[in-house]
């Protein structure tokens, strides 16, 4: 029987990118208005078979209530990166 592994214990700012910095979201498909309307002043566009949201993180915050967002809609993100400043 296998112990459980825990991961090294990192301040959550710490693995979140740092606050003011540009980051894109990706998700599965194209979003409805109504959808798109939901993530306020970030910028969404299409990108081939994806949704491609990008904005600025206020505070680390910010990033985990995104990614609720997204659960709670029933998206399915398929990739998070920082933008070049």
């Amino acid at each position: 029987m296998r112990g459980s592994q825990e991961s090294p214990s990192v301040p959550p700012a710490e693995r979140c990118p740092a606050p003011g910095r540009r980051i894109e979201l990706r998700v599965a498909g194209h979003l409805s208005e109504r959808v798109r309307g939901a993530f306020g002043a970030g910028q969404v566009v299409r990108a081939g078979f994806e949704t491609a949201i990008s904005g600025v993180l206020h505070d680390p915050s910010h990033l985990h209530e995104l990614l609720a967002r997204c659960q709670d809609m029933g998206l399915q993100v398929v990739s998070l990166r920082r933008l070049p400043q």
